[in-house]
Parts: structure tokens; sequence; C-alpha cells
């Protein structure tokens, strides 16, 4: 539809609720063209909003680092300059003038879509700059995209307008999980030839955002010229972008931005840097520094000089449209409320859902929790309220978390309740940690504060250094003065102590003071010591000697850089008791101006004998941890504080005879210095310790989480958490002759050739075989010390595959390593890591969504056979046929669902190797946005024969594929049959005929249940009179059993570590034991128990342990022992 300027809809406020298909204002400027509002949300039609947008916005291409857009050809080109007219589905603005869609680079429309921002329509761009690489240039005959946007050349704005632009980006984890150089405008203001405002998305991986406009505000890129950062943006998310600006050559400028519903930028002053006649006009989409292949998802773009005209009343009323988000707040209890002991507490929120731009909001549920993540309970109606019971007397903290029904949450402050008495506190007064403290008679004192009840005793404890038994140094009963209680003490000798107090009060309740550290009879000294070695390293001339008499730091953001590293021998210091503050002193006589800046010491691995005068990039020890950061705005003196790790080494017994530092910039923004080295006589580097004679006890461990409190009673069982991964290879039936363990990987990382000084932790792990020499391999690590001794069996290393190309598949490889052994993910690059040393396996990689397992079995048996270190084991993953094969793989990242790991059998021969592990099933999920190009992913179905993950449970009615395998630790099928004289893992349920099956119990059709913590199992077993087909057996829970559509004859089969308890049959009826108790506790029921009854049989009986029911169909029109036939069933049993 087309709206006129003053035209306005009756009712305004409802306009911006109907389906955003295409609105138009048309209002004509001082030249006479369209004024400045259009809107699009890509329903139908081309790119540029043609045909239903008149005039239609103007696509904008250009290549090789070249700005401008130039006339296509006409003929005899290529498919990228060629002109398009008449080519299907091409947007036919300005066809026949420029550059336009082609393999390089494009833009399409995609409808039909769940996950659309709004309606179902989004735009898709695509650019593909990786001939440009890692230069600026681009080889003869090559192309490389520099833009792909849309222009709204036809849509203008003037000084003095208040422009109003919303838009929503969509990034893909795949496109932009990618690291490359500098920053893509995704959207930029024009009016003169330069932008006076450009929205930029980092290439980095970091998801960074910027706004850089001709403002003096402040530029806080971490790459040079990106602007003042914004914020992070969500990926695989849709991010909404309100911009309001107020254009003007002047002070009354106005610019403030929105993401995702919140300020981020405010600036008052200058807007414009210069006008013409035909006003300015807005881009949006990718343009330049494109140097690799990236997608972009656009969706509900506008501008505006009117807000009015789209309901709006305010800027505060049209920004409110991107809150779509829930909110929540915990309205009971009040914070810091006390109540009685065994007393249940309420729990209430207040949760809203506001009516976003995706749709009218709705909340699902709000859920409760106790210390952290304990879930109390949960509740989908208002008002939004549980009742927790507190197991014990104590402090419970609680919070709120609301979903909304498009998935979002949102969660509130916490609140803290006091169950019971309030108990007393202390805090030793006399010492602090670190104090060193004399030889002889030592006064400890505590000051304490009573709770509910006056003080019966304080008591002093003292934990030696080295010894974790706590021993009683005192107890008073009586103040000293005030609220300050005190003993005398004399420790045994000297060492360093822990000491704390516990103070009793009427009640019986404690409280325990913080625990402070303290050294009996050490001193304090203080050395300063002068470094052996320094000199400067060239990135860019790495075997040039650069020993130049000064030392110099340059980072630059291209992955370049001089850097600077300083060795001290700190030998001296290896007898001390620990370390108190280290610091490595520089003095600047060159800093580049316009700090601060900020500058970064790290430590280093690799040589330890380099000496300054034959060191160069090369030999040179590379960064390892970064230790500290400061920030530099002067010459003269300045110090790193690397106390923590000068400690960690001497307690930890390593050789402090050369400690080297490496020093580089921290922002890659051209930060620069350079200070004196060791050769100036009054200005060389010191580092400056000061440690004590006896060590202070080390911190101890923090705390392991208290584990969930449980609310006594609880009306409701906690649901279980489906695990997030499929569970390892099941163990061999002898568990005591075998065991399979699953390792998960300490570390591991991408390491680039092309990009050799570049850490490589973004996400998944990548291996591809890129030519020539720009390879990309994954490096992981794994500790394995607990193979040592022990007969290893079979060994699979398994990477869940997430992207392959070519999707037929190919060949990757898996290497032992040399070298590095010591690397961590955080700052492991491809000169400072391990390096390829002889191929393990090879195997074919011909999918994804699942995992695929290479064999390493050989290989361990020789390094456990020979005692090899088995702490630091490296695998490298390469492609294996050179091709420009790429595959990507889960990482240990947390919260990646399947991560690598080393499924590992010892113990008892293996009779055959298992195949790949299948991935895991599940019900297909909702359709959701995509990661990835091309389009949102589905999970696959798990085909005939998979296996489902540990513990799931199929859903209600649901039939499992034909041939496919219950997850480890449920219930096998009936007609399954277990090893011969096997003995069950401890947990599960021995099976029928096993060791703990009753002598002379003849079954058939046995199914495995499982055992509680008494040791009494249940499973269940269909007798050969129901005539079961082997392979027709559907699962169900007991909970969901009685309410699906069945008809089955079924025993259940109870024992206790081989004690026959009891059977009976359940058709129509449900066969209650015939009295004496039986498997199910007590109140018994003689047989017979009418289905009606069931409910009420279940709620007064004491079901000891899980219970898996397996039904299978009666023979139809077959009678059993006097029961009807499943005829009379009448369709479904009723519900639990």
């Amino acid at each position: 539809m087309v709206l006129g300027s003053r035209y306005r809809v009756k009712d305004a406020a409802l306009l911006h609720l109907l389906p955003w298909v295409l609105v138009v204002a048309m209002i004509f400027g001082p030249s006479g063209c369209v004024g400045a509002e259009f809107f699009l949300d890509w329903e139908d039609g081309f790119p540029d909003g043609s045909p239903g947008l008149s005039p239609a916005l103007e696509p904008s291409f250009s290549m090789n680092m070249q700005s401008t857009v130039e006339r296509c050809s006409e003929s005899g080109g290529n498919e990228i300059t060629e002109c398009k007219c008449g080519v299907d589905g091409y947007s036919p603005r300005n066809c026949d003038r420029y550059w336009g869609i082609s393999s390089l680079h494009g833009h399409e429309v995609l409808t039909g879509l769940d996950w659309a921002r709004r309606g179902q329509g989004v735009l898709k761009y695509w650019a593909d700059g990786s001939a440009r690489g890692l230069n600026d240039y681009v080889p003869s005959g090559q192309y490389a995209s520099n833009r792909a946007e849309i222009g709204s050349i036809g849509y203008m704005y003037f000084e003095g307008d208040d422009v109003y632009y919303t838009a929503s980006f969509y990034f893909p984890s795949d496109s932009w999980n990618q690291v490359s150089k500098y920053s893509t405008i995704i959207t930029q203001w024009k009016m003169t030839s330069n932008p006076h405002g450009a929205l930029r998305i980092s290439n980095y991986g970091d998801y960074k955002l910027y706004y850089e406009g001709i403002g003096d505000w402040p530029q806080t890129s971490g790459s040079a010229g990106d602007g003042y950062y914004l914020g992070q943006v969500k990926p695989n998310a849709w991010n909404d972008v309100k911009i309001y600006n107020r254009k003007s050559t002047g002070s009354s400028g106005l610019a403030r931005i929105y993401l995702n519903g919140e300020k981020v930028f405010d600036y008052s002053g200058k807007t414009l840097s210069g006008t013409r006649s035909s006003g300015g006009y807005v881009k949006f989409g990718m343009y330049t520094e494109v140097r690799d292949y990236r997608v972009l998802y656009v969706d509900a773009v506008g501008m505006t000089t009117d807000l009015s005209a789209l309901g709006f009343a305010s800027e505060e009323a049209w920004v409110a449209e991107h809150r779509d988000k829930p909110t929540v707040a915990m309205s009971g209890p009040s914070d810091g409320s006390q109540m009685g002991t065994g007393v249940g507490i309420t729990l209430s929120a207040d949760a809203n859902d506001p009516d976003g731009i995706g749709g009218a909001g709705s909340v699902a549920k709000v859920e409760f929790f106790v210390r952290g993540d304990c879930l109390v309970s949960a509740d989908a109606a208002y008002p939004y309220s549980v009742t927790f019971n507190p197991p014990s007397d104590g402090l419970y903290e609680f919070h709120a978390r609301v979903t909304d029904r498009d998935g979002n949450t949102a969660t509130s402050g916490s609140v803290t309740v006091r169950s019971g008495p309030t108990p007393p506190t202390a805090a030793i007064s006399s010492h602090s940690n670190g104090d060193d403290v004399s030889s002889g008679a030592v006064t400890v004192s505590a000051t304490v504060t009573p709770g509910d009840a006056a003080i019966t005793d304080v008591e002093f404890h003292a934990i030696q250094n080295g010894n974790n038994q706590a021993m009683v140094i005192g107890s008073t009963s009586s103040a000293t003065s005030g609220s300050t209680y005190s003993i005398q003490w004399t420790p045994g000798g000297n060492y360093g102590y822990t000491i704390y107090a516990v103070a009793t009060d009427g009640n019986s309740k404690s409280g325990e003071s913080d625990r402070v550290r303290i050294a009996v009879g050490g001193s304090s000294l203080t050395t300063t010591l002068t470094p052996t070695d320094d000199t400067t390293l060239l990135s860019g001339q790495r075997s040039t000697k650069t020993n130049w008499g000064k030392n110099e730091i340059y980072t630059k953001p291209e992955d370049v850089w001089i850097t600077s590293i300083v060795k001290v021998d700190a030998s001296s210091l290896e007898s001390a008791g620990d370390i108190r503050s280290a610091v490595l002193r520089i003095n600047l006589y060159e800093l580049k101006s316009g700090g601060p800046w900020n500058f970064a010491v790290w430590s280093t691995i690799g040589s330890e004998s380099w000496d300054e005068s034959s060191t160069n990039w090369n030999n040179a020890p590379a960064r390892k941890d970064k230790l500290a950061v400061i920030s530099i705005s002067s010459t003269g003196w300045n110090e790193f504080d690397v106390t923590e790790y000068l400690n960690t080494r001497l307690q930890d017994g390593d050789s402090l005879g050369a400690v080297t530092f490496w020093l580089q910039g921290d922002d890659s923004n051209y930060e620069r210095l350079q200070f004196y080295s060791i050769s100036d006589a009054s200005r060389k580097p010191q580092f400056v310790v000061q440690y004590s004679t006896v060590a202070v006890p080390s911190e101890p461990a923090a705390a392991p989480p208290l584990a969930c409190p449980v609310s006594a009673p609880t009306s409701t069982p906690a649901t279980p958490t489906p695990p997030s991964e499929p569970a390892p290879e099941p163990a061999l039936s002898d568990p005591a002759a075998s065991a399979t363990t699953a390792f998960g990987a300490l570390h591991d990382a991408s390491l680039q050739q092309a990009k050799p000084d570049l850490t490589g932790n973004w996400g998944n792990v990548e291996a591809y075989a890129k030519q020539p020499n720009l390879a990309i391999v994954g490096v992981f690590k794994f500790d394995v010390t607990s193979l040592s001794g022990k007969t290893v069996q079979e060994v699979k290393l398994q990477l869940y595959v997430n992207l392959l190309s070519p999707s037929g598949g190919a060949t990757f490889s898996v290497w032992s390593t040399q070298g590095a052994d010591d690397w961590e993910e955080s700052t492991v690059t491809w000169n400072n890591g391990p390096r390829e040393d002889q191929m393990i396996t090879s195997k074919l990689i011909d999918g994804t969504d699942q995992y695929f397992a290479f064999d390493l079995t050989e290989y361990f048996k020789t390094r456990v056979d020979a005692g090899s270190d088995l702490a630091r084991i490296s695998l490298l993953l390469k492609g294996n046929d050179q091709a420009n094969e790429v595959m990507e793989c889960h990482s240990n990242r947390e919260g990646n669902a399947f991560p690598p790991r080393l499924v590992i059998k010892t113990g008892a021969e293996v009779a055959a190797p298992p195949s790949d592990p299948a991935p895991p099933a599940g019900p297909a999920p909702e359709p959701t946005p995509p990661t990835s190009d091309p389009g949102p992913p589905t999970e696959p179905t798990p085909p005939a024969g998979s296996t489902p993950p540990a513990g799931s449970t199929p859903p209600a009615g649901s039939t499992p594929p034909a041939g496919s395998t219950p997850p480890a630790g449920s219930t096998p099928p009936a007609g399954s049959t277990p090893p011969a004289g096997s003995t069950p893992p401890a947990g599960s349920t021995p099976p029928a005929n096993s060791a703990a099956t009753p002598a002379g119990e003849a079954m058939t059709n046995t199914t495995n249940g499982a055992c509680d913590a008494d040791g009494r199992c249940v499973c269940t077993c269909i007798s050969e009179e129901c005539e079961a087909p082997a392979g027709a057996i559907a699962g169900a829970v007991l909970g969901t059993f009685f309410g699906a559509a069945l008809s089955a004859a079924i025993i259940v089969y109870v024992y206790r570590h081989g004690k026959d308890v009891g059977k009976r049959r359940l058709t129509k009826y449900l066969s209650g034991p015939g009295g004496g108790g039986g498997p199910f506790g007590s109140p018994s029921y003689r047989s017979g128990l009418a289905v009606d009854r069931v409910p009420e049989y279940l709620e007064n009986v004491s079901v000891r342990g899980p219970m898996q029911i397996y039904e299978t169909p009666q023979k139809s029109g077959k009678q059993e022992n006097g029961q009807r036939r499943k005829d009379d069933f009448g369709g479904n049993l009723p519900p639990l």
C-alpha cells in the first residue's frame, strides 16, 4: 500500500501491528524527488522491492577493492561482469547499467520461512572475497567481492531532517565465526562521497558492533577506524537496530542508536560533513573488506522522517517495538526475610512478555530456582507461584526465570531468605592474610556477632601448612572486651598456618569465620634483579637478529608486529618460602602520541637458553599466557605485576634460572613504544621481588557448590534432564575384566598456515586442505594417564562433524605430533603449536551431523606398552586428499553438545570394533533460523538402526525405527539376548537367565529395568503365552504407559539380588501381589485389580526403584488364564 505524507490511518496505532508487507510514504523534497520513507520485509518480489515499491531501491555491487560501481558488459564478458537483464529472479533495477548478481556476490528473497523477523520473508546477501586472501590486492584474472548492497537512491533526506532507520540483521555463525581482517559495513549513510555514519561488524569472529561517524566521539575499536563500540551482536539470532539521526552540519545534530531495544549510543553535535541539493540516502548489505565467503540475512528494514505515520507517538514507542523479550521480577518473599524452622516459603514472581515485532507476547512458564541453578518448580499460569519447603535451617537464595512462547528467556534478581534462627558470625581480627608472625606465644582474636541467641563458646582452630588436619588451639566463653574473644597460642614451629574461629550460641547454631593464612617465624625480604638478556623480535623479518640496543613494541591489526622479550635469572629465589610481590619494570624513552595505550606481558614457552646476540623470531621462545595488562600514558618507569605467575612457578618447584617475559600491545591498534635495554646502566629493565622465608599457606580451593536442596516434601518429582550428548559405547559384558572410558579433550584449536601467529580457538575445529600453503589443521590434546599399566584393547577418536566439503565426502587423517606438548587452546598458533609427525590413520568422512570414529588402537597400545607420557597427547587432524577439502567438527567449547572424545576400551578382548557412533536420535526440532548457508538447518531424523542418546525416553505413543537400538541404560526390547553368564554393571538389572536370576525360572523375551539404592530391581518379562513377535515391542515409562492406547499382556517380574518376590500379569487388570507385601511394597491386593483402581493403587503403595514397562500386542482373540480378550479393552486405559 502507498501512504501520502499527510495521510493518516483512522486508528494509526494499529498500523504497526499489520503485516509489514510494504509501506511507502511519498514525500517530495526540495528537488522534487521522492521523500525519505520506505519499508520492506520481502514477503514477495525482488530484493530491490519491485514491483511493489516504486521507485525501487538501487542494487550496488563492486569488486577488487574498487568502491565505484562500474558499468556491466552488454556482451563478451563473463557471468560476473555481464549485464543481467532478462535473467530469472534478477532484480530489474539498473540491470542494463551496473554489475549485478553473480557467483561472486548477490542477494535473493527467501520466503515461506517461520524464522523470519517479520512475516515469512527475508533478504539474503552473500559475498565471496576469498580471492583477496590476506592481501589487499587480487591476483590477475580473479575477482573478489568488495560490495553487495542496496541503496535508497530514490528516497532522500536533507539537512535538518529527523531520520528514523530500522533494520534486523541475522549473522549465521558458520560465516561470522571466521577470522579475517578489519570489519564489514552493514549500513552506511551517504550524502557526500564519504559516509557520515556507518554501522560496522567485526571480521574477527567476535561479533562486535561499531558505529563510525564524523562526530568527535571516542574510537573504541579493536581495529583502527571501526568507530564507537556498541556491544556484541548475537550469532544465529535476529539483532534489531534502530538509529535516530538529526542531520546537521553544525552543533544541532543528534544520533541515538538502539540495539535489541536498549540504547547503546547517544551523541549530540555535527552529523553531516557536507550537503548536496539531491539529498542523502542509506545503503545496507555488506561493503568493503570482505575477505572470505560471508552470508548475511536482513529483514524489516525501513526509514522515515514521520513516526506518526506508522502509529508511533514517540521515539520511545518506536524503540519499544524491539523490546519483545520477556521480563520477570521476584515479588515474594521479601529480600532478607526470615521464616521459622520448617515453615514453607512461597515464591512468587511478576512476569511479562510485551507485544513485539515478532507478534503478540505470551509467557510460556516461570521457573523458580534456589542456590543458583537448582530448580524448585515451575508455574505456567498467572499468578506465578510455587512453594519451597526448606529441608533444613539455613540461608536460601532464590531467583526466577521466565520463558516466552518464542523461547526467549529473562532472569530476575535474587532474594535471600533465612529459614530458622539466625546463627552467630565470626571474623578473625588479630591477623590478615599474608602476615608474618614472630615465633613464640601469639594472641589470636575474633570479633563475634550474636545471632538470635547469646554466645556460649568460641573455639579457635589452626591448620599447619602441608597438613590438612585442623587442630583446636583454644576456646573461650567470655569476651575479652565488647564482642572480641581471644586466646593465647604457641605454634609448634616456624610454618605457615591457616587459622579460623567457630562461634556457637544458645540455639546450638554455629558460625565459622573466614580462614586467615599467616607465616610464623618468617622474614620479608626484597631483591632487585637485572635481566640477563633482552631483544626485539620482528614477525615480518623472522630470521633477522634485531638486538638494536633499545627495545621496541609496535602492534598492528594485520597480525604483524614488533615485540620484545626479556629474560631474568631468578634462581636465587628458589629457596624462598613464597613470593609476596613481583614486578617487571621498564623505562620508556618514546611513546606514541594520542594515548593512553594498553600493553601486555605474557609468559613464554620454548627455548630458555636464548641470548640476545643470536635470537630472532624463528628461534625465540613463543608467547603462552597473558599475565597482566597496563595502560601507559607517559614515558619513564612503568611496571607489570607478575606476582601470581612467579609464585606459582616457585610453589610448583619449577626452575627459575631462565624466566622469559614477552611484551606486546594489547589492542592491535598501532600502539607503539620503545624502552631502554640492559645496555643502559641507569635505565635498564628491573625485576623487583618481595618474598618471605616461610611460605604462607596457599589459598584453599574454592569449596564445591552446595548440593541442590530438595524441598521437603516435594509435591512433584523432579524431571530428569536428558543428556546433551550420546553416551560412550557400552561397557563390555564383564566389567571386572574390562572397561570403557570416554576422555574429553583438554584443549582443541584450529591452526592456520596463512596466519601463523593467529590463535585458533574460534569455536569449531577445522581441517582445510587449501592449496597452496594455506592449510588449516585441527589439533586436540588429551590426558589419559589413567591408562598407565592397563591393557589397551581399542581406542577411537570420535569427532562430531557439522560441516563437510565436498558434500559427497573426502578423506581426512589423524597424525601423531612432535614439538610443543604444553600448548593451550587460548594461545596456540601455527608457529608455537604441535607439528605433524606420523600419520596414524585416515577415514572417509561422508556425512554431517553425526560422529565419525578414527581407529587409533595400535598407536595407543604402543605408547602405553612403552611407558610413554600419557598426560599430554596431542593429535592433529588434516585433509588427506589435498584437494581443498574442508571439515569442521564440534570443539570442547562450553555449550557444544557433542565434543571430541577418545573412547578407550581396556581389558577383555573385543569381538569386533564398533561402527561409527550414530548421531543422537530425537524428534525433529521446530524449524530454526540458519547457522550456515543455505537456509535454516533441521535435525536429521534418525535412520533405521540408529542409537538414541543414553537415558533418553521416546515420546509417548512414538514408535522407534525398525531395527533401532534402545539407548544405554534403558530397557531393551523383548527378544533381546544378554551375553551368557554376564554380570550387569552396577545399577543395572540383571537379565533373566543371568547369574542373578532364580534357578529354574524359565523366561523368554526378557527386558532389563533398573535397580534402586537398596538393591531392589524391577524388570519386565513378556511370557511365552503372549506370543509376541520379536521386534514388535514399543516402550513407555510407567507414568505414561496407562494413557496410551494399547492391548497387552505383561508380566512384571521383581527380584532382590536374585530372590524372587513375585510376578503378576497386566492385561485389562493390573494384578497386585497375592499377599504378604510383594514387589510394590504394601498394602497388598489380591489378583484382579480393576483398571479404574490403578491410580488409587499406585498412590497407596511404595514403588521401590524405577520401573520400565514394555508392551506387546496379544494375539488377536486369544484368551489367557481367564483374562478378557484385547477386544474388551475399549481402546484406552485411564490415565494416571
